[in-house]
Protein backbone atom coordinates (compact mmCIF):
# COMPACT_ATOMS: atom_id res chain seq x y z
CA UNK A 1 0.00 0.00 0.00
CA UNK A 2 1.10 3.73 -0.57
CA UNK A 3 -0.73 6.76 0.91
CA UNK A 4 -3.05 8.50 -1.75
CA UNK A 5 -2.13 12.33 -1.58
CA UNK A 6 -4.35 14.54 -2.67
CA UNK A 7 -4.85 14.45 -6.40
CA UNK A 8 -5.85 17.96 -6.89
CA UNK A 9 -2.57 20.42 -8.27
CA UNK A 10 -3.40 23.54 -6.09
CA UNK A 11 -1.12 26.05 -8.02
CA UNK A 12 -3.89 27.98 -9.50
CA UNK A 13 -6.10 28.31 -6.41
CA UNK A 14 -3.19 29.30 -4.11
CA UNK A 15 -2.04 32.31 -6.56
CA UNK A 16 -5.62 33.05 -6.94
CA UNK A 17 -6.37 33.61 -3.22
CA UNK A 18 -3.00 35.66 -2.84
CA UNK A 19 -3.73 37.78 -5.63
CA UNK A 20 -7.92 38.09 -5.20
CA UNK A 21 -8.31 38.38 -1.19
CA UNK A 22 -11.07 40.48 -0.37
CA UNK A 23 -9.97 41.27 3.11
CA UNK A 24 -11.82 40.61 6.11
CA UNK A 25 -11.43 37.91 8.99
CA UNK A 26 -8.87 35.50 8.48
CA UNK A 27 -9.97 31.80 8.01
CA UNK A 28 -8.70 29.46 11.08
CA UNK A 29 -5.86 27.65 10.45
CA UNK A 30 -7.57 24.07 10.64
CA UNK A 31 -11.11 22.86 9.85
CA UNK A 32 -11.03 20.89 12.86
CA UNK A 33 -13.94 22.00 15.58
CA UNK A 34 -13.25 24.16 18.39
CA UNK A 35 -12.49 21.89 21.28
CA UNK A 36 -12.33 24.53 24.14
CA UNK A 37 -15.27 26.38 24.46
CA UNK A 38 -15.58 29.62 25.12
CA UNK A 39 -17.58 32.07 26.99
CA UNK A 40 -21.11 30.50 27.28
CA UNK A 41 -23.89 32.61 25.88
CA UNK A 42 -27.10 33.12 27.39
CA UNK A 43 -29.10 30.49 26.98
CA UNK A 44 -31.40 32.11 24.88
CA UNK A 45 -28.89 33.59 22.68
CA UNK A 46 -29.56 32.48 18.68
CA UNK A 47 -27.40 32.85 15.55
CA UNK A 48 -30.29 34.06 13.11
CA UNK A 49 -29.26 33.17 9.42
CA UNK A 50 -30.60 34.76 6.20
CA UNK A 51 -31.55 32.36 3.45
CA UNK A 52 -32.62 34.36 0.47
CA UNK A 53 -34.52 31.04 -0.99
CA UNK A 54 -36.19 28.13 0.43
CA UNK A 55 -34.30 25.45 0.55
CA UNK A 56 -35.58 22.01 -1.25
CA UNK A 57 -34.83 19.55 1.60
CA UNK A 58 -32.27 17.50 3.77
CA UNK A 59 -31.18 14.43 2.68
CA UNK A 60 -27.51 15.52 1.50
CA UNK A 61 -27.71 12.70 -0.97
CA UNK A 62 -30.05 13.93 -3.03
CA UNK A 63 -30.17 17.63 -2.52
CA UNK A 64 -27.63 19.75 -3.74
CA UNK A 65 -29.46 23.55 -4.01
CA UNK A 66 -27.38 26.30 -2.01
CA UNK A 67 -29.62 26.79 0.76
CA UNK A 68 -30.23 23.11 1.30
CA UNK A 69 -26.41 23.00 1.67
CA UNK A 70 -26.04 26.14 3.98
CA UNK A 71 -28.10 23.87 6.81
CA UNK A 72 -26.93 20.44 5.56
CA UNK A 73 -23.29 20.88 6.41
CA UNK A 74 -24.03 21.86 9.39
CA UNK A 75 -25.73 18.55 10.23
CA UNK A 76 -23.82 16.16 8.10
CA UNK A 77 -20.25 15.13 7.65
CA UNK A 78 -18.54 13.79 5.22
CA UNK A 79 -15.11 11.21 5.47
CA UNK A 80 -12.65 13.85 4.06
CA UNK A 81 -13.15 17.78 3.81
CA UNK A 82 -11.55 21.09 1.74
CA UNK A 83 -9.44 22.64 4.07
CA UNK A 84 -10.71 26.54 4.41
CA UNK A 85 -8.33 27.98 2.39
CA UNK A 86 -9.13 25.42 -0.42
CA UNK A 87 -5.76 24.35 -1.49
CA UNK A 88 -5.55 20.56 0.29
CA UNK A 89 -7.90 18.03 1.69
CA UNK A 90 -8.06 16.67 5.18
CA UNK A 91 -9.85 13.75 7.26
CA UNK A 92 -12.79 14.53 8.75
CA UNK A 93 -15.30 10.96 9.50
CA UNK A 94 -11.84 9.57 7.93
CA UNK A 95 -9.18 8.68 10.44
CA UNK A 96 -6.38 9.52 8.20
CA UNK A 97 -5.64 10.30 4.49
CA UNK A 98 -6.41 7.24 2.13
CA UNK A 99 -4.31 4.05 1.43
CA UNK A 100 -4.15 3.24 -2.38
CA UNK A 101 -3.21 0.02 -4.06
CA UNK A 102 -0.31 0.52 -6.25
CA UNK A 103 -2.65 -0.24 -9.31
CA UNK A 104 -4.51 2.28 -8.12
CA UNK A 105 -7.59 -0.12 -8.03
CA UNK A 106 -8.20 -0.05 -4.73
CA UNK A 107 -8.41 1.96 -1.71
CA UNK A 108 -8.52 1.66 1.97
CA UNK A 109 -9.85 3.82 4.47
CA UNK A 110 -9.63 4.13 8.11
CA UNK A 111 -12.70 5.95 10.22
CA UNK A 112 -12.64 7.47 13.30
CA UNK A 113 -14.36 5.72 16.51
CA UNK A 114 -17.11 6.41 19.10
CA UNK A 115 -19.03 8.19 16.69
CA UNK A 116 -22.84 8.30 16.30
CA UNK A 117 -25.64 9.85 14.52
CA UNK A 118 -28.32 12.00 16.35
CA UNK A 119 -30.69 9.02 16.46
CA UNK A 120 -27.94 6.74 18.26
CA UNK A 121 -26.98 4.80 15.59
CA UNK A 122 -23.27 4.48 15.01
CA UNK A 123 -21.24 5.66 12.37
CA UNK A 124 -18.92 2.50 10.99
CA UNK A 125 -17.91 0.83 7.91
CA UNK A 126 -21.74 -0.29 7.42
CA UNK A 127 -22.52 3.33 7.46
CA UNK A 128 -19.84 3.88 4.59
CA UNK A 129 -20.94 1.00 2.57
CA UNK A 130 -24.62 1.86 2.54
CA UNK A 131 -24.00 5.18 1.81
CA UNK A 132 -21.54 4.99 -0.99
CA UNK A 133 -24.57 2.60 -2.53
CA UNK A 134 -27.28 4.47 -1.87
CA UNK A 135 -25.25 7.28 -3.87
CA UNK A 136 -24.68 4.35 -6.66
CA UNK A 137 -28.32 3.41 -6.72
CA UNK A 138 -30.04 4.94 -9.76
CA UNK A 139 -33.80 4.53 -8.24
CA UNK A 140 -32.26 6.14 -4.97
CA UNK A 141 -32.18 9.81 -6.74
CA UNK A 142 -28.75 11.32 -5.51
CA UNK A 143 -28.10 13.76 -7.03
CA UNK A 144 -24.29 13.22 -7.63
CA UNK A 145 -24.16 9.91 -8.78
CA UNK A 146 -20.85 10.59 -10.48
CA UNK A 147 -18.94 10.88 -6.87
CA UNK A 148 -19.19 6.65 -6.52
CA UNK A 149 -19.04 6.20 -10.49
CA UNK A 150 -15.39 4.73 -10.28
CA UNK A 151 -16.51 2.56 -7.36
CA UNK A 152 -17.36 -0.99 -8.17
CA UNK A 153 -17.55 -2.34 -4.63
CA UNK A 154 -17.26 -1.21 -1.47
CA UNK A 155 -15.71 -3.95 1.51
CA UNK A 156 -15.90 -3.90 5.10
CA UNK A 157 -12.68 -4.88 6.81
CA UNK A 158 -13.74 -4.60 10.03
CA UNK A 159 -16.11 -2.05 12.14
CA UNK A 160 -13.77 0.93 11.24
CA UNK A 161 -12.39 0.57 7.93
CA UNK A 162 -13.16 0.35 4.20
CA UNK A 163 -12.08 -1.01 0.97
CA UNK A 164 -13.34 0.92 -2.27
CA UNK A 165 -12.77 -1.49 -5.13
CA UNK A 166 -12.71 0.94 -8.22
CA UNK A 167 -13.27 -0.03 -11.95
CA UNK A 168 -10.22 2.72 -12.43
CA UNK A 169 -7.82 4.72 -10.83
CA UNK A 170 -9.85 7.54 -9.71
CA UNK A 171 -8.09 11.36 -9.65
CA UNK A 172 -10.67 13.08 -8.27
CA UNK A 173 -11.69 10.24 -5.45
CA UNK A 174 -10.87 12.42 -2.47
CA UNK A 175 -12.23 15.51 -3.61
CA UNK A 176 -16.20 13.60 -4.68
CA UNK A 177 -15.67 11.87 -1.22
CA UNK A 178 -15.45 15.75 0.88
CA UNK A 179 -18.44 16.61 -1.37
CA UNK A 180 -21.48 17.33 0.98
CA UNK A 181 -23.30 14.77 -1.86
CA UNK A 182 -21.71 11.69 -0.29
CA UNK A 183 -22.26 13.00 3.43
CA UNK A 184 -22.93 9.90 4.99
CA UNK A 185 -26.22 8.76 6.54
CA UNK A 186 -27.44 6.22 8.81
CA UNK A 187 -28.30 3.36 7.22
CA UNK A 188 -31.52 2.82 9.43
CA UNK A 189 -32.62 6.53 7.77
CA UNK A 190 -34.80 6.64 5.52
CA UNK A 191 -34.23 8.83 2.53
CA UNK A 192 -37.47 10.29 2.08
CA UNK A 193 -37.86 11.16 6.24
CA UNK A 194 -34.48 12.79 5.54
CA UNK A 195 -35.55 15.15 4.01
CA UNK A 196 -37.57 16.93 6.41
CA UNK A 197 -35.96 15.31 9.58
CA UNK A 198 -32.38 14.81 9.05
CA UNK A 199 -30.14 12.79 11.07
CA UNK A 200 -26.08 13.35 11.36
CA UNK A 201 -23.04 13.09 12.94
CA UNK A 202 -22.31 16.85 12.63
CA UNK A 203 -22.64 19.31 15.96
CA UNK A 204 -25.76 20.61 15.34
CA UNK A 205 -29.20 18.60 15.35
CA UNK A 206 -32.32 20.29 13.58
CA UNK A 207 -34.89 20.84 16.13
CA UNK A 208 -38.19 22.45 14.97
CA UNK A 209 -38.94 23.69 11.58
CA UNK A 210 -41.54 25.67 8.92
CA UNK A 211 -41.68 24.28 5.43
CA UNK A 212 -40.30 27.13 3.60
CA UNK A 213 -40.30 29.66 6.34
CA UNK A 214 -38.01 28.76 9.45
CA UNK A 215 -35.80 26.14 10.47
CA UNK A 216 -34.07 25.91 13.92
CA UNK A 217 -30.74 23.91 14.68
CA UNK A 218 -29.36 23.39 18.30
CA UNK A 219 -26.12 21.88 19.21
CA UNK A 220 -25.60 18.09 19.06
CA UNK A 221 -24.32 17.63 23.17
CA UNK A 222 -23.36 13.93 21.67
CA UNK A 223 -20.54 15.57 18.98
CA UNK A 224 -17.73 13.86 18.54
CA UNK A 225 -15.55 17.38 17.32
CA UNK A 226 -15.86 19.58 20.52
CA UNK A 227 -18.26 21.67 21.71
CA UNK A 228 -19.12 24.99 19.72
CA UNK A 229 -19.54 28.67 21.35
CA UNK A 230 -22.75 28.98 19.00
CA UNK A 231 -25.48 26.78 20.70
CA UNK A 232 -28.11 27.40 18.39
CA UNK A 233 -28.94 28.23 14.88
CA UNK A 234 -32.01 29.61 13.25
CA UNK A 235 -32.06 29.81 9.10
CA UNK A 236 -35.12 31.92 8.37
CA UNK A 237 -35.89 32.63 4.62
CA UNK A 238 -35.89 36.15 3.54
CA UNK A 239 -36.67 36.33 -0.95
CA UNK A 240 -36.99 39.93 -0.69
CA UNK A 241 -33.35 41.68 -0.21
CA UNK A 242 -34.32 44.82 1.26
CA UNK A 243 -36.09 43.10 3.90
CA UNK A 244 -33.35 41.09 4.54
CA UNK A 245 -30.77 44.04 5.18
CA UNK A 246 -33.17 45.67 7.22
CA UNK A 247 -33.23 42.34 9.07
CA UNK A 248 -29.48 43.03 9.76
CA UNK A 249 -30.13 46.79 10.34
CA UNK A 250 -32.44 46.26 13.46
CA UNK A 251 -30.59 43.50 14.51
CA UNK A 252 -32.97 40.46 14.13
CA UNK A 253 -30.39 38.60 11.84
CA UNK A 254 -26.76 38.15 12.90
CA UNK A 255 -25.39 37.08 9.56
CA UNK A 256 -26.31 37.32 5.91
CA UNK A 257 -24.27 34.65 3.51
CA UNK A 258 -24.98 36.49 0.44
CA UNK A 259 -25.08 39.99 0.02
CA UNK A 260 -25.73 41.12 -3.47
CA UNK A 261 -23.39 43.07 -5.38
CA UNK A 262 -25.76 45.81 -5.90
CA UNK A 263 -26.85 45.96 -2.04
CA UNK A 264 -23.27 46.14 -0.84
CA UNK A 265 -23.27 49.62 -0.67
CA UNK A 266 -25.92 49.47 1.63
CA UNK A 267 -24.65 46.91 4.19
CA UNK A 268 -21.19 48.63 4.45
CA UNK A 269 -23.12 51.50 5.96
CA UNK A 270 -24.79 49.65 8.48
CA UNK A 271 -23.77 50.18 12.30
CA UNK A 272 -22.39 47.12 14.03
CA UNK A 273 -22.28 45.17 11.22
CA UNK A 274 -19.13 43.70 9.59
CA UNK A 275 -18.50 43.42 5.71
CA UNK A 276 -16.62 40.95 4.24
CA UNK A 277 -15.53 39.92 0.59
CA UNK A 278 -13.29 36.44 -0.07
CA UNK A 279 -12.44 34.41 -2.90
CA UNK A 280 -15.06 32.21 -4.34
CA UNK A 281 -14.98 28.83 -6.69
CA UNK A 282 -18.77 29.77 -7.61
CA UNK A 283 -19.50 30.73 -11.38
CA UNK A 284 -22.20 31.99 -12.70
CA UNK A 285 -22.94 31.03 -16.71
CA UNK A 286 -25.58 30.71 -19.17
CA UNK A 287 -26.87 27.13 -20.41
CA UNK A 288 -27.80 27.28 -24.35
CA UNK A 289 -29.59 24.11 -25.34
CA UNK A 290 -28.86 22.52 -28.72
CA UNK A 291 -31.23 19.48 -27.56
CA UNK A 292 -34.42 19.98 -26.12
CA UNK A 293 -34.74 23.39 -26.40
CA UNK A 294 -38.05 25.19 -26.64
CA UNK A 295 -36.81 26.65 -30.09
CA UNK A 296 -35.08 24.05 -31.01
CA UNK A 297 -35.08 25.50 -34.97
CA UNK A 298 -33.04 27.98 -33.82
CA UNK A 299 -31.18 26.75 -31.05
CA UNK A 300 -29.96 23.71 -33.11
CA UNK A 301 -28.55 26.43 -35.43
CA UNK A 302 -24.53 26.79 -34.43
CA UNK A 303 -24.43 30.21 -36.36
CA UNK A 304 -27.52 31.01 -34.02
CA UNK A 305 -25.92 30.14 -30.78
CA UNK A 306 -22.50 31.47 -31.51
CA UNK A 307 -24.20 35.25 -32.39
CA UNK A 308 -26.35 34.99 -28.81
CA UNK A 309 -22.69 34.71 -27.00
CA UNK A 310 -21.11 37.73 -29.17
CA UNK A 311 -24.31 39.72 -28.17
CA UNK A 312 -23.47 39.94 -24.61
CA UNK A 313 -20.69 42.15 -23.51
CA UNK A 314 -19.95 40.48 -20.35
CA UNK A 315 -17.00 42.88 -19.38
CA UNK A 316 -19.37 45.37 -19.42
CA UNK A 317 -21.83 43.64 -17.17
CA UNK A 318 -18.99 42.73 -14.75
CA UNK A 319 -17.77 46.46 -14.47
CA UNK A 320 -21.52 47.12 -12.94
CA UNK A 321 -20.30 44.33 -10.12
CA UNK A 322 -17.94 46.82 -8.52
CA UNK A 323 -15.00 44.82 -8.05
CA UNK A 324 -17.18 42.07 -6.10
CA UNK A 325 -16.80 39.73 -9.07
CA UNK A 326 -13.89 38.67 -12.17
CA UNK A 327 -14.78 38.55 -15.35
CA UNK A 328 -13.53 35.54 -17.19
CA UNK A 329 -13.49 33.55 -20.90
CA UNK A 330 -13.18 30.17 -19.50
CA UNK A 331 -15.69 27.83 -17.84
CA UNK A 332 -13.72 26.77 -15.34
CA UNK A 333 -12.40 29.64 -12.85
CA UNK A 334 -8.77 30.46 -11.85
CA UNK A 335 -9.04 29.13 -8.70
CA UNK A 336 -9.89 25.37 -10.35
CA UNK A 337 -7.64 22.62 -11.13
CA UNK A 338 -7.93 21.99 -14.94
CA UNK A 339 -8.01 26.35 -15.60
CA UNK A 340 -5.01 27.76 -17.99
CA UNK A 341 -4.08 31.06 -19.05
CA UNK A 342 -4.75 29.72 -22.73
CA UNK A 343 -8.63 29.38 -21.89
CA UNK A 344 -8.79 32.72 -21.78
CA UNK A 345 -8.77 32.77 -25.67
CA UNK A 346 -11.40 30.45 -26.50
CA UNK A 347 -15.02 30.50 -27.29
CA UNK A 348 -16.83 33.90 -28.34
CA UNK A 349 -15.78 37.24 -27.31
CA UNK A 350 -18.57 40.09 -27.67
CA UNK A 351 -18.57 41.28 -31.19
CA UNK A 352 -21.97 42.75 -31.57
CA UNK A 353 -22.18 43.93 -35.39
CA UNK A 354 -21.15 40.50 -36.44
CA UNK A 355 -24.15 39.04 -33.96
CA UNK A 356 -26.18 41.18 -35.91
CA UNK A 357 -25.27 40.31 -39.28
CA UNK A 358 -25.55 36.47 -38.30
CA UNK A 359 -29.14 37.10 -37.05
CA UNK A 360 -30.03 38.60 -39.69
CA UNK A 361 -28.62 36.52 -42.67
CA UNK A 362 -29.87 33.49 -41.03
CA UNK A 363 -33.40 34.61 -41.29
CA UNK A 364 -33.83 34.61 -37.27
CA UNK A 365 -34.64 37.75 -35.60
CA UNK A 366 -38.09 37.66 -34.80
CA UNK A 367 -37.46 33.66 -33.29
CA UNK A 368 -39.52 33.47 -29.99
CA UNK A 369 -36.21 32.95 -27.43
CA UNK A 370 -36.82 31.96 -23.66
CA UNK A 371 -34.58 32.60 -20.70
CA UNK A 372 -35.26 30.81 -17.84
CA UNK A 373 -33.85 32.12 -14.21
CA UNK A 374 -34.64 31.82 -10.74
CA UNK A 375 -36.58 35.13 -8.92
CA UNK A 376 -33.08 35.26 -7.02
CA UNK A 377 -31.93 39.24 -7.42
CA UNK A 378 -28.55 38.48 -9.36
CA UNK A 379 -29.82 35.76 -11.33
CA UNK A 380 -32.68 38.07 -12.53
CA UNK A 381 -30.88 40.85 -12.98
CA UNK A 382 -28.26 39.15 -15.23
CA UNK A 383 -31.01 37.78 -17.20
CA UNK A 384 -32.57 41.18 -18.02
CA UNK A 385 -29.11 41.99 -19.54
CA UNK A 386 -29.16 39.27 -21.56
CA UNK A 387 -32.81 40.08 -22.81
CA UNK A 388 -31.52 43.44 -23.91
CA UNK A 389 -28.65 42.36 -24.97
CA UNK A 390 -29.88 39.69 -27.49
CA UNK A 391 -32.76 42.45 -28.54
CA UNK A 392 -30.02 45.01 -29.22
CA UNK A 393 -28.66 42.48 -31.71
CA UNK A 394 -31.60 42.03 -33.43
CA UNK A 395 -33.62 39.48 -31.45
CA UNK A 396 -37.09 41.04 -31.59
CA UNK A 397 -38.87 38.35 -29.87
CA UNK A 398 -36.81 37.51 -26.03
CA UNK A 399 -38.70 36.73 -23.12
CA UNK A 400 -37.84 35.60 -19.53
CA UNK A 401 -39.41 32.54 -17.67
CA UNK A 402 -38.38 33.92 -13.73
CA UNK A 403 -39.28 31.58 -11.20
CA UNK A 404 -39.12 30.67 -7.29
CA UNK A 405 -36.34 29.00 -6.71
CA UNK A 406 -37.37 25.25 -5.98
CA UNK A 407 -39.49 25.94 -9.13
CA UNK A 408 -36.77 26.80 -11.27
CA UNK A 409 -34.30 24.13 -10.26
CA UNK A 410 -37.64 21.23 -10.99
CA UNK A 411 -37.89 23.23 -14.50
CA UNK A 412 -34.58 23.17 -15.41
CA UNK A 413 -34.18 19.54 -15.92
CA UNK A 414 -37.07 19.42 -18.31
CA UNK A 415 -37.51 18.91 -21.57
CA UNK A 416 -38.90 21.91 -24.38
CA UNK A 417 -39.82 24.24 -21.66
CA UNK A 418 -36.31 26.98 -22.49
CA UNK A 419 -33.70 27.95 -24.68
CA UNK A 420 -31.57 29.56 -22.35
CA UNK A 421 -30.56 29.34 -18.76
CA UNK A 422 -29.26 31.34 -16.21
CA UNK A 423 -27.18 28.95 -13.86
CA UNK A 424 -24.78 28.85 -10.70
CA UNK A 425 -22.07 26.58 -9.72
CA UNK A 426 -20.12 26.47 -6.43
CA UNK A 427 -17.65 24.19 -6.87
CA UNK A 428 -16.67 22.48 -3.72
CA UNK A 429 -13.96 20.03 -4.65
CA UNK A 430 -11.46 22.62 -6.14
CA UNK A 431 -11.43 20.75 -9.07
CA UNK A 432 -12.36 21.35 -12.97
CA UNK A 433 -13.59 17.45 -13.64
CA UNK A 434 -16.05 18.21 -10.46
CA UNK A 435 -17.67 20.88 -12.61
CA UNK A 436 -17.91 19.33 -16.10
CA UNK A 437 -19.33 15.91 -14.85
CA UNK A 438 -22.29 16.70 -12.62
CA UNK A 439 -23.00 20.12 -15.29
CA UNK A 440 -22.12 18.81 -19.37
CA UNK A 441 -21.77 15.04 -18.89
CA UNK A 442 -24.36 13.41 -21.26
CA UNK A 443 -25.13 10.97 -18.62
CA UNK A 444 -23.26 12.19 -15.45
CA UNK A 445 -24.84 15.50 -15.56
CA UNK A 446 -28.13 17.24 -14.38
CA UNK A 447 -29.02 17.36 -17.49
CA UNK A 448 -29.79 20.85 -17.07
CA UNK A 449 -27.96 22.06 -20.07
CA UNK A 450 -28.09 18.53 -22.13
CA UNK A 451 -25.46 19.09 -23.98
CA UNK A 452 -24.61 15.83 -26.10
CA UNK A 453 -20.93 15.21 -27.48
CA UNK A 454 -19.36 12.11 -27.58
CA UNK A 455 -15.81 13.50 -27.95
CA UNK A 456 -16.26 15.96 -24.71
CA UNK A 457 -17.77 13.16 -22.45
CA UNK A 458 -14.36 11.36 -23.48
CA UNK A 459 -12.46 13.72 -22.50
CA UNK A 460 -14.34 14.22 -19.13
CA UNK A 461 -13.98 10.58 -18.35
CA UNK A 462 -10.21 10.74 -19.34
CA UNK A 463 -10.08 13.43 -17.04
CA UNK A 464 -11.13 11.48 -13.89
CA UNK A 465 -9.59 7.81 -14.90
CA UNK A 466 -6.13 8.73 -14.13
CA UNK A 467 -3.70 10.00 -11.95
CA UNK A 468 -1.61 11.32 -13.55
CA UNK A 469 -1.83 14.92 -12.86
CA UNK A 470 -0.15 16.26 -16.60
CA UNK A 471 -2.30 13.85 -18.62
CA UNK A 472 -5.53 15.58 -16.11
CA UNK A 473 -4.94 18.91 -16.90
CA UNK A 474 -4.83 17.96 -20.78
CA UNK A 475 -7.99 16.59 -20.94
CA UNK A 476 -9.88 18.82 -18.77
CA UNK A 477 -8.20 21.78 -20.85
CA UNK A 478 -9.63 19.90 -24.19
CA UNK A 479 -13.02 19.50 -22.38
CA UNK A 480 -13.05 23.27 -21.96
CA UNK A 481 -12.49 24.65 -25.38
CA UNK A 482 -14.63 22.25 -26.90
CA UNK A 483 -17.94 22.99 -24.72
CA UNK A 484 -16.46 27.06 -25.17
CA UNK A 485 -16.57 26.42 -29.49
CA UNK A 486 -19.62 24.13 -29.30
CA UNK A 487 -21.47 27.59 -28.14
CA UNK A 488 -23.30 25.32 -25.56
CA UNK A 489 -21.87 27.16 -22.38
CA UNK A 490 -20.52 30.70 -22.02
CA UNK A 491 -19.13 32.02 -18.39
CA UNK A 492 -20.31 35.06 -17.42
CA UNK A 493 -18.30 35.91 -13.81
CA UNK A 494 -16.78 34.27 -11.43
CA UNK A 495 -18.09 35.92 -7.68
CA UNK A 496 -16.27 36.74 -4.79
CA UNK A 497 -17.64 36.02 -1.63
CA UNK A 498 -19.90 39.05 -0.54
CA UNK A 499 -21.16 38.36 3.31
CA UNK A 500 -21.93 40.17 6.36
CA UNK A 501 -22.25 39.76 9.99
CA UNK A 502 -23.52 41.10 13.45
CA UNK A 503 -19.94 42.18 15.13
CA UNK A 504 -21.10 40.38 18.52
CA UNK A 505 -19.42 37.51 16.29
CA UNK A 506 -15.67 36.76 14.84
CA UNK A 507 -13.83 34.35 12.47
CA UNK A 508 -17.06 34.70 10.50
CA UNK A 509 -16.21 33.05 7.13
CA UNK A 510 -17.47 31.71 3.81
CA UNK A 511 -15.18 28.87 2.61
CA UNK A 512 -14.26 28.69 -1.42
CA UNK A 513 -16.90 26.78 -2.29
CA UNK A 514 -19.50 29.49 -0.85
CA UNK A 515 -19.95 26.80 1.93
CA UNK A 516 -20.00 28.31 5.58
CA UNK A 517 -18.89 26.17 9.45
CA UNK A 518 -20.93 27.50 12.16
CA UNK A 519 -19.33 25.23 14.50
CA UNK A 520 -15.96 27.46 14.06
CA UNK A 521 -17.21 31.09 14.87
CA UNK A 522 -17.36 33.00 17.84
CA UNK A 523 -18.09 35.79 20.10
CA UNK A 524 -16.20 38.45 19.65
CA UNK A 525 -16.44 39.26 23.78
Amino acid sequence: MKRLKSLVVFMALALFLVGCSGGGNESPESPVANTTPGQTPAVDDTFNVILNAQPTGFNPLTTNDAMSSDINVQIYETLYERTPDGTDYVPLLADDMPESSEDGLSVNIKLKEGITFTNGDPFNAETVKFTIEKIKDKEYGSARASIAASIESVEIINDHEVKLNLTYPDGVLIAKLSHMNSAMISPNSDGTELMTNPVGTGPYKMTSSVAGSEYTLEYNENYWGGEPEIKKIVFTVVAETSTAISRLETGEADFMPVVPVTNVNRVKQIPNVEFVTSPSSQITYLGLRTNSAKNQNVMSNDKARQAMLMAIDREAYVQTLEGNALGLNSILPASLFGYTEESEDYGYKYNLEEAKNIIASEGIADEPITILTSTVPTSQTIAEFIQSSLKAAGFTNVELLPQEFATYLATAKLENEFDLVILTWSNVTGDGTEFFDPNLHSVNSSQRVQYVNPEFDKLVDESRETIDMEVRLEKLDAANKLCLEDAVVAPLYNSYNTFAFSDKYKDVTVLPGTYFSVKDFKYAK
